[in-house]
């Protein structure tokens, strides 16, 4: 029982894989016993209580990696989907077991850690991921395989916590890997390409991430189950890609289809599904069908603030969306409140730097500026202009969008002088990035039309 945290809840199922000595039936009498003598307490096969009677014994190292053993199994099990709820209720014996494995370095640790640092992804705790992701790329104790799962692992918490150039080779690194271990036809490669696919975006790199994501989802329609989640996962991040180059209409039914097969293998409460409804609602918002935008927002706040929490990033992001609808609709006051919201959670779970809050920044001014608040809408728009230019590349289109913002506010107060450098150069980033006839260039072009004319 050493093995574990006092007063951490453990399942039951996992000591019980974890004893070589004694049979289940053998361990669940004997746990009976101890509960009956008030030194454990179990409630819905979790032991929520273990007395510090037991911390006395020092476990072999063979009883020690027999634990890690079986909670390396149960992690894995429960960490499958973005649904952190089924690991919760351990979450913090999986983090006390996995530390304890990293100061023995056990040859078990590095694996240890995979879970663990899924589920704090999962869960929305960043920063608390990219250090667990940062500290076993350094450990020597790890086969190859582990080692380019560590170095996947910390490409993604780099990206997450708004990091995606350092991210970018580690994500080179481990495709290079899979697809040489495995070869290009490999659910493993493909997770992979869908990695990377994702830094590209957190770096501008639209066409190049729609390239990889389209040969993830070939992949993984090919090589998986049907209605795999990650198979989903790939034509949800498709239809992003091909919605924000415009196609609106050819976006719909990769959403539907991510949808579809979601709520069939995953169930209408699960986030993954409340991440499809959003991504839907969003196209029907830019379609003018604001009633079912309405309708879909909605409903995927209430599944991501009952799974994962009022702060979770997924639940700010459906809160930033529906924003974007009260705005839409002339209601400033309730897009306000919700801006305000978005911001501070940004601030405080991501940082004042981080691209995210830069974003924020530049929806919460925009209201601010339509709500005759111009001295403070500057404010924030030269903030996030700050921070993207700080941490992105200086062709990225976000950018872009935060020149043009500040553009406006210039032009709309009068100092078209101010505006002009500043939309000519949003426009050069736009027509690089999305080309001459999408609709956020063709925005741009009018704005910095009408200025050329003051």
């Amino acid at each position: 029982m050493a093995c574990f945290a006092v007063d951490k809840p453990l399942p039951q199922s996992v000591l019980l894989h974890g004893v070589t000595t004694a049979s289940a039936a053998e361990l669940s009498t004997a746990l009976e016993h101890l509960r009956t003598a008030g030194l454990i307490s179990v409630e819905n096969r979790l032991i929520t209580k273990v007395s510090t009677v037991f911390e006395a014994t020092i476990p072999t190292e063979a009883e020690f990696l027999a634990v890690e053993e079986s909670v390396l199994a149960q992690a894995l099990l429960l960490t499958e989907t973005s649904d952190p709820r089924p690991l919760l209720p351990w979450q913090a014996q999986l983090i006390h077991i996995v530390d304890q494995a990293l100061r023995r370095e056990s040859p078990l640790a590095c694996a240890l850690s995979y879970p663990l640092i899924l589920q704090l992804i999962h869960r929305g705790e960043y920063l608390s991921a990219h250090a667990y992701a940062q500290d076993i790329v350094a450990r020597p104790f790890q086969d190859r395989l582990t080692l380019n799962r560590s170095e996947y692992l910390l490409a993604r918490t780099l990206a997450l916590t708004g990091k995606p150039a350092a991210a970018k080779p580690y994500a080179d690194a481990v495709l290079s890997f899979r697809t040489r271990e495995f070869g290009a036809e490999h659910a493993e490669t493909a997770q992979a390409l869908h990695a990377l696919a994702e830094i590209e975006i957190a770096l501008g790199n639209y066409t190049i991430a729609q390239q990889h994501c389209t040969q993830a989802l070939a992949i993984r329609e090919r090589v998986l189950p049907q209605d795999h989640p990650q198979t989903a996962d790939s034509l949800s991040l498709l239809g992003a890609l091909i919605k924000d180059s415009g196609a609106y209409t050819a976006a719909k039914p990769l959403h539907e289809q991510a949808l579809a097969s979601r709520v069939r293998k995953l169930g209408k409460t699960h986030p993954d599904s409340a991440q499809s409804q959003n991504n839907l609602a969003e196209l029907a918002q830019r379609s003018g069908d604001l009633e079912t935008a309405y309708a879909l927002y909605t409903a995927a706040l209430e599944t991501c603030e009952t799974a994962l929490g009022a702060t979770h990033p997924y639940t700010i992001t459906v809160v930033n969306n529906l924003a974007g609808y009260y705005k839409q609709t002339g209601d400033l006051a309730a897009a306000h409140q919700l801006y305000v919201r978005v911001l501070e959670n940004c601030e405080q779970t991501l940082g004042d730097t981080h691209p995210h809050t830069a974003y924020a920044l530049n929806n919460l001014a925009t209201v601010l500026r339509q709500r005759g608040d111009t001295h403070q809408a500057q404010r924030l728009y030269e903030r996030a202009l700050a921070i993207h230019e700080a941490t992105l590349p200086q062709q990225h289109p976000h950018i872009g969008f935060s020149l043009n913002n500040l553009a406006y506010l210039h032009q709309s107060m009068g100092a078209a002088a101010k505006a002009r450098p500043l939309y000519k150069r949003a426009l050069e980033i736009f027509e690089a990035a999305y080309g001459k006839d999408h609709p956020h260039t063709k925005t741009v072009a009018k704005n910095y039309r009408k200025v050329l004319g003051n």
